[in-house]
């Protein structure tokens, strides 16, 4: 299982940038497709629109001296004028296409007919009003004989029917498109339509000048107070400051045959064991040689666990009031930029979230080291999960980024590293709103401060302080009858105590008095 189980979706490298472009070439098993052929059509199986009068289907037949997509369609003209197909991106996930210079595409139709090309929005409000016909793009005319249409980025337009336009921007629209899509409305002679059937082929589209590059993601709010996650150099070297274990993994161990490789880590002493991860530093690093060997194989990863393991294996933690994520990142200068960049997963407990079903955001390349901050709603489970549900930070098993192969590449080499790894509140405290009862209070001291908390809370309480870069500066237990510590000032810059009680964890910030 190679490369003719590959998407036909293609990175062509040019003197300044890489183009996309589709051949059909080779068939693309990957879940969301149909036909051998990654992408979509309506009316679908899943949509009301679809009858016994009113049908369409999406193949992979060979046309000539290659193979092309096809869509099939029966039209029910009298209630449902149009039909059409979308070519979805990698992961069917958007793409920034603001610096897109012009589409091209061969094409052709049973006989004449009206096609529109348009640019389908992520955006769910965008997609609702595309539903109805309103999406940028460009209409021609084509018949039974191939012909070459090309688009310039400039003449993609609103149609000239609309009376009314999103007042969302182009340059929003352009910057979160997810397919390309080519709708054909149902014709007949005399100009009235009350049922049609033909066909419509595709074949080498090409979308110059994009690059294939991923959208930003909306920035969070990553005020303090924080929680550290990192410590990648102080104490045990590979235990983060919640007392799991950083490791690093490849594919190469996978337990599913279509997910297992050849990747293997290469700044480690063997490959295919975690503990032998060569790091980490204050900026953990990772560099890995990614190679396929299985359909969704190379791929490459840093991760922790979000709590103390229990025995052998971790359990699952949460983090109630949390809101953000931070941390930076900086990408080796000879980084391939086709890979597009870093994938961040949240991995929770449950059988909803295995499978590569996990909450995640993409994190597009950049030249020099960036700090990042996402809202927690910027994770999302991908499109082709069987239920998806919003991100919340409860259940959390592990944090981890990824670098993992396009469809297109059979190998590269990447590395990047990472640090200051932190969540961040929605709250004055450190776990966001809560009740009177669960609220955390300190007192200035001459000695340092006094800390109290409900008694309504029952058991032991583990307890930390941090300095501002994570390290544990002191520790202990607050006995179960205890709801008072004393806590020594340490450092005379601000630190943060994070309490570990039954109801889940609370971090407070300690500001020394002057």
């Amino acid at each position: 299982m190679i490369r003719k189980l590959l998407s036909c979706l293609a990175l062509v490298s040019s003197a300044a940038v890489a183009d996309l472009t589709w051949d059909f070439e080779t068939a693309d098993p990957r879940p969301g497709g149909q036909g051998g052929v990654y992408g979509y059509v309506f009316p679908s199986s899943q949509s009301p629109g679809q009858t016994p009068r009113h049908q369409a289907r999406l193949t992979r037949p060979v046309s000539g001296a290659s193979a092309v997509a096809k869509l099939s369609f029966t039209l029910d003209g009298e209630e449902f004028p149009g039909t059409g197909l979308g070519l979805m991106f990698e992961d069917a996930l958007p793409l920034d296409l603001r610096p897109l210079d012009s589409i091209q595409v061969r094409i052709r139709a049973d006989r004449f007919r009206k096609i529109r090309l348009s640019l389908a929005p992520a955006d769910s409000a965008l997609k609702l009003i595309a539903d109805e016909g309103v999406s940028l793009g460009r209409d021609t005319v084509v018949g039974p004989k191939w012909v070459i249409w090309k688009i310039s980025a400039r003449d993609i337009s609103w149609p000239r029917w609309a009376t009314s336009i999103p007042s969302t921007s182009r340059e929003d629209i352009l910057s979160q498109i997810f397919a390309i899509q080519f709708d054909v409305s149902c014709d007949a002679k005399g100009g009235v339509c009350t049922q049609d059937s033909g066909w419509l082929e595709l074949d080498d589209l090409h979308l110059f000048g994009v690059g294939g590059a991923w959208p930003e993601p909306p920035v969070g709010d990553c005020s303090p107070p924080a929680l550290s996650i990192d410590r990648f150099q102080t104490g045990l070297p590979n235990q983060n400051d919640l007392g799991g274990w950083w490791y690093a993994y490849t594919d190469r161990t996978s337990a599913d045959s279509f997910s297992r490789g050849k990747s293997q880590v290469l700044n480690a002493s063997s490959p295919d064991s975690a503990n032998t991860w060569v790091g980490p530093d204050s900026l953990a690093s990772l560099r890995v040689m990614l190679e396929r060997q299985g359909v969704y194989s190379g791929y490459a990863a840093i991760e922790t666990q979000l709590s103390e393991p229990e025995g052998v294996l971790p359990t699952a933690r949460s983090f109630p009031g949390m809101g953000a994520l931070s941390f930076d990142v900086a990408f080796d200068s000879s980084f391939p930029k086709e890979l597009g960049g870093l994938i961040v997963h949240l991995r929770k407990r449950g059988a909803d979230f295995e499978g590569g079903r996990d909450h995640q955001v993409r994190i597009p390349w950049q030249p020099t080291r960036k700090s990042w901050c996402l809202d927690f709603s910027s994770f999302q489970q991908p499109t082709w999960s069987e239920w998806i549900e919003p991100f919340t930070p409860d259940s959390l098993m592990a944090l981890s980024f990824e670098v993992r192969l396009p469809a297109i590449r059979e190998r590269a080499e990447a590395g990047f590293s990472i640090g200051n790894i932190a969540f961040h509140s929605r709250g004055d405290v450190g776990v966001g709103p809560r009740d009177a009862a669960h609220r955390l209070r300190a007192v200035s001291s001459p000695r340092g401060w006094v800390v109290e908390w409900s008694r309504e809370s029952r058991g032991p309480a583990p307890w930390r302080v941090l300095d501002l870069r994570g390290r544990t500066l002191l520790s202990g237990t607050a006995p179960q009858a205890t709801h008072r510590l004393e806590i020594p000032n340490v450092s005379d810059q601000m630190v943060v105590l994070v309490l570990m009680l039954p109801e889940g964890a609370r971090s407070l910030p300690l500001i020394p008095s002057r």
